[in-house]
């Protein structure tokens, strides 16, 4: 959520979502911000890791 409010313009929606999937919860963060280049997207879940792009 904070990189959604801090990487997403003033004014823009972020958008969470969750439902059940297979007796687990799934959480959906949606922006319009920057987001994540398709080569750091491996990365995305490593403690401390920054994109490329910020």
């Amino acid at each position: 959520m904070s990189n959604a409010i801090k990487y997403s313009p003033g004014g823009d929606p972020i958008t969470i979502e969750a439902h059940m999937a297979e007796g687990e919860v799934v959480v959906v963060v949606e922006d319009r911000g920057i987001g994540v280049p398709e080569k750091d997207r491996d990365r995305v879940f490593t403690r401390y890791a920054r994109g490329s792009n910020v």
